[in-house]
């Protein structure tokens, strides 16, 4: 399970680590970016995540989701590895206009517990890290 773990670790920062995806944080864009009642785009490596994380995002209601990129305030990539009840889930947040991550979220998993919905529950863990963040910057 060990090495599992290790594999699945780096095979998640590593889906968005080319130059096209570099992480630089900014603050200020942060603030801007990712304030209540902005539009986000949402998509991942794996359909079932970002479809779960569209759900969290419209009951939680505090951001709006849209379908069509271009009018997205940013995007939010889902980051989802893992099979058989264990999976382990970020979130990596991109300015539109310039391609870059400005920031991302702590690396989440459902090892602590199995479950037959592990993909949502992933993404419920996932959304208690953000819905956290949003608070600090508020």
């Amino acid at each position: 399970m060990a090495l599992m773990l290790v594999v699945l670790s780096s095979k998640a920062q590593n889906d968005y680590s080319d130059a096209k995806y570099s992480y630089h944080f900014d603050a200020a864009l942060e603030k801007n970016l990712l304030k209540k009642d902005n539009k986000v785009f949402i998509d991942g490596n794996n359909s079932n995540t970002a479809y779960y994380a569209g759900e969290m995002v419209d009951k939680w209601q505090y951001w709006k989701t849209t379908k069509n990129k271009s009018k997205a305030d940013f995007i939010m990539h889902i980051v989802n590895n893992g099979g058989f009840g264990a999976f382990m889930c970020e979130a990596v947040f991109i300015d539109p206009a310039t391609d870059k991550v400005f920031y991302k979220t702590p690396l989440v998993n459902t090892f602590a517990r199995f479950t037959f919905q592990a993909q949502k529950a992933v993404v419920k863990k996932l959304f208690r890290d953000v819905k956290h963040h949003e608070s600090d910057i508020e």
